[in-house]
């Protein structure tokens, strides 16, 4: 370790976490023969920062109602055929300061802590600008800040329910990394739920770092997503919680059903909770339900919390068994 060169001890900073560069910088401060460890670990940690990615592609009337821009269509092979996607990108410190618009200098210090995708702009305030697609991409293929990088959350979020190029949000999404804590998808471009539908899945895949994942269509009779990755996540141990939300009409869905065998059939540990929430069609008229029930896991080490929309996994307490009254009455009456 102490024999490595300025260079190469420089390429293998960049692959490390800020949590792991302070050991690092820890083990190696004082020591004369990993002083080129020290001094690396303190300029990354110096130099890092964080980006918000803001990005819009606008709404099919918005491009029709400007002549004089071009109009993007897929397929198009023209050198201006982005001109209509906007970004704005901010630069944030590891301390959650901000820093202002980027500047787009050292990149190699970079990492995504926030990137939204939209057909509107999300905020007046911001400066957009246009930008290159191949530029774009090779902003959004740079590492995702996650739980080690120190920071509270990092979040994606994706809607396309109103644009008119999904090839183009859906080129984008594929180059990130699936890292991210919050992921929240809104579509109701049927075509374009079905690819996202891999898309959750790959995600549901790395869901060591997912915090919180998110999936809406325009309407329950619309929507096409399937549960299976879900039901996956329920005979799983997890240290960390994580809560899902989906387009489903019942607790009583089969697959709410095999969510629920699947986690009587696990362990039973909980660490960090499990929860998924059903979004309710609002024009659907559902009762809303306020009781919530337990289901006991059998080895009692856990609990199944649930409610009108939603289930939780929570960690077992004496009063979620059921009150046997029978047995109350017979130590009454001796």
């Amino acid at each position: 370790m102490d024999l490595l060169s300025y260079d190469l001890v420089d390429h293998l900073v960049q692959f490390l976490s800020r949590k792991d560069l302070e050991t690092v910088r820890k083990v190696a401060c004082g020591r004369h023969e990993l002083s080129n460890w020290q001094l690396l670990a303190e300029h990354h940690l110096r130099e890092r920062y964080l980006l918000g990615i803001k990005i819009y592609i606008p709404y099919q009337d918005e491009i029709e109602s400007a002549p004089k821009r071009m109009k993007l269509e897929e397929g198009d092979d023209t050198d201006d055929k982005n001109e209509e996607i906007e970004v704005s990108v901010e630069k944030r410190l590891f301390t959650e300061e901000l820093v202002g618009p980027w500047d787009f200098k050292k990149l190699q210090y970079a990492s995504l802590r926030d990137v939204s995708i939209s057909w509107y702009h999300l905020d007046d305030n911001k400066n957009y600008r246009p930008f290159e697609m191949q530029q774009l991409l090779s902003i959004l293929s740079l590492p995702v800040a996650t739980r080690a990088d120190s920071i509270k959350s990092s979040s994606l979020s994706v809607n396309g329910s109103a644009c008119r190029f999904a090839h183009l949000v859906l080129e984008l999404i594929q180059v990130l990394q699936k890292t991210f804590m919050k992921v929240d998808i809104f579509t109701t471009l049927n075509d374009m739920n079905l690819r996202m539908e891999d898309f959750m899945r790959d995600y549901i895949n790395q869901e060591a770092f997912l915090g919180n994942l998110s999936f809406s269509c325009d309407t329950i009779r619309n929507q096409r997503i399937s549960l299976e990755g879900i039901v996956t996540l329920f005979k799983k141990r997890r240290l960390t919680p994580l809560t899902v939300r989906i387009p489903v009409d019942s607790l009583s869905h089969p697959k709410i059903q095999e969510i629920v065998e699947h986690w009587k059939n696990s362990d039973g540990y909980v660490a960090g909770h499990k929860e998924l929430r059903m979004v309710r069609d609002p024009w659907m008229g559902f009762e809303s339900r306020t009781q919530h029930d337990y289901l006991p896991h059998p080895t009692k080490r856990s609990s199944l919390l649930q409610s009108s929309n939603y289930l939780k996994i929570v960690k077992f307490k004496p009063w979620h068994s059921p009150v046997n009254f029978d047995w109350i009455d017979s130590l009454i009456n001796d």
